[in-house]
């Protein structure tokens, strides 16, 4: 019995000391930690730095919000999350480096499954804020069930908003209401499908004062036109752009890349508030094309403008716009000029105090640029 007392006193006594080694391994691999902290800290002062600094340097090293980061590379928040496990858990608690996502989606199922997943984990990743979003959008039907499931049901947090869609799916809305959204830019490349409504119409968005149609997009969205303050309407029919501009009394600039149409009429366009004005021709639609005839905007202050969107004589174009409006333009920008019109330019300028810049863009290369003083 005093054998086996021993015996037992023994184990007891071989366990304490395992258990004090394991103690003293324990504590010898935490010192090597600190010793290795210390070590990477004096050789990379960077992991040094207190998290908040680096979460800020984080925030500036990506596009400014809110222009979407690519999805990987090194401009990606993503890259930030494969460098260490400390800067990875900064990146992955930063919601401002996840707020802007900008994605593809096409027939391929298993892109549209991964990009969702993708479009999901940044989601989450941005918590409750608002959110950029850009989407191109090819087969849109194969990809709207998962696009409304991920993004669509985002509406109210969304405050920019790009899509490029190549036809409007039947399911397809924005009719909700969307209480941050800000600025909008449609691309449509193709007319609704065969018993579609001919219209989409925005739901109630009482922050949106930009936005851009492009393609079919002015002839079949319906936006809240007098809360605009800015307007682009690109590659578009000047019937489709009057109305709309019509309807927008309250835009400070707007920016047009007008298709040329031979039975247009003009109708008077009053923009009271326009301060500048872009005018531009698609590079296969070089017929003179005189839009700028309907306008009328005393306020004008820059005008950006094709040659082709001049007529006959860039001169009484200009001059009849001047005379029309009462506006006092300060800088005045024409492209795709011929070197001898350059000289017209400068004898107008003469004629107008209020003018302190013209940059001319000659064609077919080289820009000539020509100052004046208001005096």
């Amino acid at each position: 019995m005093s054998a086996l007392q021993a015996s037992r006193e023994q184990l007891a006594s071989l366990d304490a000391q395992i258990a004090d080694l394991e103690r003293r391994l324990v504590a010898l691999h935490h010192e090597k930690c600190l010793v290795q902290d210390e070590l990477d800290a004096y050789k990379y002062p960077v992991l040094n730095l207190p998290n908040e600094i680096v979460s800020e340097i984080f925030s500036q090293t990506l596009p400014p919000y809110p222009i979407c980061p690519p999805i990987s590379g090194t401009l990606s928040p993503t890259h930030l999350t494969h460098i260490c496990s400390k800067w990875r858990e900064i990146a992955l608690s930063n919601p401002q480096l996840w707020r802007a996502i900008r994605v593809s989606f096409w027939y391929n199922p298993i892109v549209i499954s991964r990009r969702t997943e993708l479009v999901e984990t940044w989601i989450g990743r941005a918590c409750y804020g608002p959110l950029s979003i850009e989407l191109d959008i090819i087969g849109i039907g194969s990809a709207m069930p998962q696009l409304h499931s991920s993004i669509f049901s985002q509406r109210a947090r969304w405050e920019y908003l790009k899509i490029n869609l190549n036809l409007i799916d039947r399911i397809f809305s924005l009719t909700e209401t969307m209480p941050f959204l800000r600025h909008l830019e449609l691309d449509l490349n193709s007319e609704p499908e065969d018993g579609l409504t001919t219209s989409l119409i925005l739901g109630p968005a009482p922050l949106l004062r930009s936005a851009v149609l492009a393609g079919f997009a002015p002839s079949f969205v319906i936006l809240p036109w007098s809360q605009l303050t800015s307007l682009g309407l690109r590659r578009a029919f000047p019937e489709e752009c009057i109305p709309i501009l019509q309807c927008a009394p309250n835009l400070v600039h707007c920016e047009l890349h007008i298709v040329t149409n031979e039975d247009f009429i003009p109708e008077e366009i009053q923009l009271l508030q326009l301060e500048s004005l872009v005018i531009t021709t698609p590079e296969n639609n070089r017929e003179e094309f005189v839009v700028i005839n309907s306008f009328i905007a005393p306020a004008l202050r820059r005008l950006d403008i094709s040659r082709y969107q001049l007529g006959m004589s860039a001169t009484d174009t200009l001059t009849s716009l001047f005379s029309r409006s009462g506006c006092s333009l300060e800088e005045l920008r024409v492209t795709d000029a011929s070197p001898d019109t350059t000289l017209q330019y400068h004898i107008l300028a003469s004629g107008l105090p209020s003018l302190t810049t013209i940059s001319v863009s000659v064609r077919p290369a080289g820009t000539a640029m020509i100052s004046f003083s208001p005096s």
